[in-house]
């Protein structure tokens, strides 16, 4: 008589299967592989966002809580979740044409779809998929964000020469004050000068022959 050899639930996330023999060693390498993830993963995640069209916290809040629910709930001991580029494109159109309510609808349904997925099994098609249509959506994928960026960097330089252009302007309008000034300055003095000499004038003066006399 053959014995039925249970094994453990496949729906039951790996964390929960790792602590049976977890150890202080395993700590400490997944505490490395953590804070490695995160130095990538954070920055990553806000440029992911500005180029979908959100602010830079929702990028750290989305890939704060996804990570650590894909940690928590994951089926895989190696697994590292974190943002990706491919969604970029994505994400921005729909955001531009459905707005975030209509992103926060997009993700529920693809979360639906996952789980569905999972549940019948049918996300191992994906090793039907060949290798070359796989790289050529990458690498289209790599194409859009990077032409995204270049015109965020040539929006960049503008400024900067804007910006460059306008002390310029400051810098030369600086000088034709001094200069102004000193003019001005030149011109008070010697019209004090002047005043000075026609009061003395006016008190004691003297005739083309040398004789002075003082006025009454």
């Amino acid at each position: 008589m053959s014995q039925t050899r249970t094994r453990p639930s496949e729906f039951l996330p790996a964390s929960i299967l790792a602590l049976r023999d977890y150890s202080f060693r395993t700590f400490t390498s997944d505490l490395i592989a953590g804070v490695t993830v995160g130095l990538v993963a954070l920055p990553l995640a806000m440029a992911f966002a500005i180029s979908s069209g959100m602010t830079p916290q929702a990028g750290i809040y989305c890939a704060i809580v996804t990570g650590f629910v894909i940690s928590a709930l994951g089926g895989s001991y190696v697994q590292i979740g974190g943002p990706t580029g491919a969604f970029v494109v994505v994400v921005s159109g729909i955001i531009a044409k459905y707005g975030v309510d209509g992103l926060f609808m997009c993700t529920m349904m693809a979360g639906v779809v996952l789980v569905i997925m999972g549940v019948t099994g049918s996300g191992t098609a994906v090793r039907f998929i060949p290798r070359p249509v796989v790289i050529g959506f990458t690498n289209g994928i790599a194409l859009v964000i990077a032409i995204s960026i270049m015109a965020l960097l040539l929006a960049g330089g503008m400024f900067l020469l804007r910006m460059s252009s306008i002390e310029g302007d400051i810098a030369s309008s600086r000088n034709s004050g001094g200069d102004s000034g000193t003019s001005s300055d030149g011109h008070a003095g010697d019209g004090g000068r002047q005043n000075s000499e026609s009061f003395s004038c006016a008190n004691d003066c003297s005739d083309g022959d040398g004789t002075s006399f003082r006025k009454r």
